[in-house]
């Protein structure tokens, strides 16, 4: 489930992405759209993007109406923020199929198959708890490549390189 909305009013801090980890929260994450691109909206103007992740697409919150699923989204908002969440604009998005879940209890499956000798395991879903993302996503990649390579009796920097990566100081903050 996601809505993309845009506002006027401030929000502070300044941020790109909130995961929200109480379970009363109606989403599971908040991005400031523009923090990460500031070409998106207009000037002076917040992208907001709620994100709830949904164990199936069964789900009664999926089944809600965007009126409803709004207003659980500005519960949070004001319970986050101190404000009410003043959208100028409001765009709700089903999707039935989307990233990985992670559940009570879940845990992350080995990197090599206990079946199959030759399948090595990698993305999202062998992240968790860290939040599902490229950058989670290519981690995960590369600790696949390096075990498929270690049992080959090879190596690679190529993971060190990646976490040793800084971006440069010139960079935009």
């Amino acid at each position: 489930m996601s809505a993309v909305c845009a506002t006027r009013q401030p929000i502070e801090p300044r941020f790109y992405w909130l995961s929200l980890t109480d379970l009363d929260c109606a989403a599971g994450g908040i991005f400031r759209l523009e923090s990460l691109n500031p070409a998106i909206g207009h000037p002076g103007e917040s992208c907001v993007n709620f994100v709830t992740h949904l164990p199936g697409r069964n789900h009664p919150f999926l089944a809600q109406g965007d009126d409803a699923i709004l207003q659980a989204y500005r519960a949070d908002f004001l319970r986050l923020f101190g404000a009410p969440f003043e959208p100028a604009w409001t765009h709700v998005v089903r999707l039935p199929l989307y990233s990985p879940v992670f559940t009570r209890g879940f845990r992350n499956p080995p990197v090599r198959s206990a079946t199959w000798r030759n399948v090595w395991f990698a993305g999202n879903y062998r992240t968790h708890p860290s939040v599902a993302s490229t950058g989670t996503a290519l981690d995960s990649g590369l600790e696949a490549a390096c075990a498929a390579l270690a049992e080959l009796g090879r190596g690679s920097e190529l993971a060190a390189s990646a976490a040793a990566y800084r971006p440069p100081a010139s960079w935009p903050r």
